[in-house]
C-alpha cells in the first residue's frame, strides 16, 4: 500500500483459491474500497469499503505493517475483513462506520 496514490484503481487477478477472478482496489485518504469481480460475482462486480483502522481489530491482521502490504497481501487483508465484518448477522458497535458495502 506504500506506493498507492489515493484515487487511482489498482486491479489484480485474483489468488487462485478465491472465487473471483480480479479485485480492484482504490485507496483514498484512511478507506479502502474493493470491487470483487467475476467468477460468481457479477461482471460490474461487488463493492465493499473499510476503514484501514479495521485492521488493528482484527485478531489475523492485527500485527500487519500497513505501509509495507503488497496489493496480493492486501487481497488476503480484504478476505479477511470480509470474512469477519461483513460475514456477522448484525454489524457490531466495535465496527459501525468502519465497514460498508455498495
Amino acid at each position: 500500500m506504500k506506493d498507492m496514490v489515493d484515487g487511482t484503481s489498482y486491479e489484480i487477478l485474483a489468488d487462485y483459491s478465491f472465487t473471483n477472478d480480479t479485485i480492484i482496489f482504490r485507496k483514498q485518504g484512511n478507506l479502502i474500497y474493493s470491487t470483487i469481480r467475476g467468477g460468481e460475482f457479477p461482471e460490474e462486480g461487488f463493492t465493499k469499503w473499510y476503514n484501514l483502522s479495521i485492521i488493528r481489530l482484527l485478531d489475523n491482521t492485527k500485527d500487519l505493517s500497513l505501509s509495507q502490504l503488497t496489493l496480493e497481501e492486501l487481497e488476503w487483508v480484504d478476505f479477511e475483513i470480509y470474512n469477519e465484518v461483513s460475514m456477522l448477522q448484525e454489524i457490531t458497535v466495535q465496527f459501525a462506520n468502519l465497514y460498508g458495502e455498495g
